[in-house]
């Protein structure tokens, strides 16, 4: 069953942690817009649509399901006999009438654990890359199905999210008393792809704390509005910062159980944000 965010969803952190993997509802997406969207991702539709449609298409689209709109009667037929429904019961139905019926099954695929666990992680790697990067958030309830899905998806989580922290808790050195603070130490040394923005979100550091060396870990160092000149100097500034901050981490050197901590975040950030001092 696929879930939304509520429509008056905040961007309280609390909301955020919780319901950060949950769809967006689509409520709010103004009809031009939504078809732009489809348009883009090739999804197929018809551009007389009502903004109704339109948002509900975008809906099966973030699902990554199919579009039924431009399918001939004789597709659709043949579409719902594959679902087991009788010829004899569809036939009559109206074009309109079997893509709401399409559209409304729900199939359920009961022997998921049948299948071969590399299989099986092939499916929770393709589920969590669709989810959306942000932070804090909580891990996704795939990962609590059961003792043998959380033992094979957990890793799949850390290994693809990227956890996108902001400045705005560092600034003051308040981070530790706010929600970062109540993220368990656990879940921090298994973190391996972060995101870091500062000045308003204009620059973004990528790090993979699985690189070797401290210059393999900075996938990406941009700063998004700016002068050339000026984003050139700043940038290789806060490189040279962000580079010293991870050799002195030494992660792989680190006794066991002292693998990324909450204060590395915080020094990480300062280098972002320019090495100055709280």
């Amino acid at each position: 069953m696929v879930q939304y965010r509520n429509t008056e969803w905040t961007l309280s952190p609390i909301s955020q942690a919780q319901d950060w993997w949950k769809l967006d509802d689509r409520q709010d997406v103004y009809r031009n817009d939504a078809r732009a969207i489809l348009y883009k991702r090739g999804f197929s539709h018809n551009k007389s649509s009502t903004v109704v449609r339109f948002k509900a298409l975008l809906r099966r689209s973030d699902r990554g399901l199919c579009s039924y709109d431009k399918r001939s009667k004789a597709e659709l037929l043949q579409f719902c006999e594959s679902r087991g429904y009788a010829r004899s019961d569809v036939l009559k139905s109206s074009k309109a009438d079997l893509i709401a019926l399409l559209e409304n099954y729900e199939p359920v695929f009961e022997p998921f654990m049948e299948l071969p666990p590399e299989l099986r992680v092939l499916i929770y790697e393709y589920h969590l890359a669709s989810l959306e990067s942000l932070s804090p958030v909580v891990t996704p309830p795939i990962t609590a199905v059961s003792k043998i899905v959380r033992k094979e998806a957990l890793p799949c989580f850390y290994d693809t999210h990227r956890f996108v922290f902001d400045e705005e808790p560092f600034e003051y050195g308040e981070y530790k008393k706010t929600y970062i603070n109540n993220i368990p130490t656990s879940n921090f040394s298994q973190m391996r792809k972060l995101r870091l923005t500062a000045y308003d979100k204009d620059i973004q550091c990528d790090i993979d704390l699985g690189g070797k060396t401290a210059q393999a870990r900075i996938e990406k160092l941009v700063w998004i509005n700016g002068i050339a000149e000026v984003m050139k100097e700043v940038v290789g500034a806060m490189s040279e910062r962000v580079t010293g901050v991870l050799k002195a981490l030494d992660m792989d050197g680190r006794p066991e159980g002292k693998a990324f901590q909450l204060d590395d975040l915080a020094l990480l950030m300062e280098a972002v944000m320019g090495g100055t001092n709280w």
